[in-house]
């Protein structure tokens, strides 16, 4: 493989990458009209600080997961992970 062509390949995957991104966020964008027409007032209102809680949570749950996993793997090998 010629060096072009990985660029190419590196250059179509940060494209898919940002096009996922974009969708993510559309939609996003999109739920909250959506929410609460369909839920009304009181059940937006209980799901609101549902949401938000597992949002502040999440972050702080995988907090050095990555790090942990990284370690962890590195000296399996790929017939162990299986």
């Amino acid at each position: 493989m010629s060096t072009s062509e990985g660029y190419i390949g590196y250059a179509k995957d940060i494209g898919f990458i940002a096009g996922a991104q974009a969708a993510v966020a559309l939609l996003q964008f999109i739920r909250l009209p959506i929410l609460t027409k369909w839920l009304g007032v009181s059940l937006y209102g209980i799901w609101s600080p549902i949401w938000v809680t597992i949002v502040l949570v999440t972050p702080l749950a995988v907090l050095g997961l990555q790090a942990a996993f990284t370690r962890f793997l590195a000296c399996l090998s790929p017939r162990e992970l299986f």
